[in-house]
């Protein structure tokens, strides 16, 4: 929606997946707002052309590190002396559920003039629930189960500035900057 100088988002999903057994069903969403704070008053005079406000949160799922039958148990149909025979070729984990994601995220948009653009984008993602491979004992005749296990932190801050150095009708010259400065961090140790 938009309100003037204000922006507000905001959505919610119900996803649901044949991969998982017992909880199949996960609800995401996301909200964000907007500030553009070089259309209020005390800005009109300011040397600061354009300057914008925002920030984000949302939870997402992810289902792509289980196989389709990862909550089931699959079988070998054998034939062992003539006979025969059915035996556990892959375990089956009917608890398996959603990989989830949740990130907060916010940003500046600057603009100085015609001379400067610049973004400043920071943000927090914790994944939890990860997909892992949970070794078995060696008496089950298998060597690992898929289960949802610990967490995972990644902070980032991103950045963009643009300098218009030269802004002629028949010749234009920009100097561009960007990078990142991140951080990892295992919160949760799966189990293993």
């Amino acid at each position: 929606n938009y309100a003037g100088k204000y922006y507000f988002t905001g959505s919610l999903r119900t996803d649901g997946s044949s991969r998982f057994v017992n909880d199949k069903w996960g609800v995401f969403g996301s909200v964000g707002a907007s500030w553009v704070v070089s259309e209020e008053d005390l800005m009109q005079n300011s040397f600061i052309s354009y300057l914008k406000a925002k920030a984000s949160w949302g939870v997402t799922g992810d289902q792509d590190g289980a196989l389709n039958t990862s909550g089931f148990d699959i079988f070998n149909a054998n034939f062992i002396g003539g006979a025969g025979a059915i035996d556990l070729r892959l375990a089956g984990n009917p608890d398996l559920t959603w990989e989830t994601t949740r990130m907060f995220q916010t940003c500046i948009e600057l603009g100085v003039g015609n001379y400067l653009d610049a973004n400043f984008d920071y943000y927090i993602r914790n994944t939890d629930n990860l997909f892992f491979n949970r070794r078995l004992g060696p008496s089950s005749g298998l060597s690992s189960i898929l289960v949802n296990d610990g967490e995972v932190q990644y902070k980032g801050f991103e950045f963009d500035v643009t300098a218009h150095l030269i802004n002629k009708e028949n010749f234009k010259l920009d100097l561009s900057l960007n990078g990142e400065l991140l951080s990892n961090e295992m919160k949760t140790m799966p189990l293993d």
